[in-house]
C-alpha cells in the first residue's frame, strides 16, 4: 500500500511512496496506489487533501508593526493606527 507523509504542524504533503516511513515525526496516511499529488501543493486537513499555498514570510515592516502593537510602551492611539496599517497591508 502507498503512503502519503505530511508535516504534522502544517499538514503540508512532504512525500509519498511505497515505504513505511519518511522523516521522524511526519504524519502518515494510507493512499491509493495511483496517488500522485505534488508535495508542497497539498495539505492534509485530517479528513482529505486540500490545496495548500505556503504562507509568505513576514516582511520587516510587518514584523516591526506587530512588535509595536504588542508592546506595552506603545501608546494606545499609535497602536490603533499600526493595527489599521497592518490590516491594510494584507
Amino acid at each position: 500500500m502507498k503512503r502519503a507523509f505530511y508535516d504534522i504542524a502544517t499538514g503540508e504533503l512532504v512525500a509519498h511512496g511505497f515505504t513505511q516511513a519518511n522523516r521522524p515525526g511526519d504524519g502518515v496516511v494510507e493512499v491509493v496506489d495511483s496517488f500522485d499529488l505534488r508535495p508542497g501543493d497539498w495539505r492534509w486537513d485530517g479528513v482529505t487533501w486540500v490545496p495548500y499555498v505556503r504562507p509568505k514570510p513576514d516582511t520587516p515592516l510587518v514584523t516591526a508593526l506587530r512588535n509595536a502593537i504588542s508592546s506595552t510602551s506603545t501608546p494606545a492611539a499609535v497602536r490603533a493606527v499600526f493595527q489599521e496599517w497592518l490590516a491594510n497591508l494584507g
